[in-house]
């Protein structure tokens, strides 16, 4: 039996997660303090449908990409 894989962008489907917050630099400071793995660190961005965001990406630890954004 062939062993599954875990999450990440190798896989075919859905290539991240996206979850709104209040304040993006406070859930770096936690998830930084858990272990988790910032991919790339908050900046301001244009998203269609959202407008100018401040953006970071975490790792799940498998590898996973999750979004966290806050609208400026």
């Amino acid at each position: 039996m062939r062993e599954p894989q875990g999450l990440g962008l190798q896989n075919r489907g859905i290539g991240l997660w996206s979850f709104p917050t209040a304040d993006v630099t406070l859930v770096r400071e936690r998830a930084l303090r858990q272990g988790a793995t910032v991919r790339r660190e908050p900046l301001l961005i244009e998203t269609p449908g959202l407008g100018v965001v401040h953006s970071m990406i975490l790792a799940t630890p498998d590898g996973f990409p999750i979004e966290v954004y806050q609208p400026a």
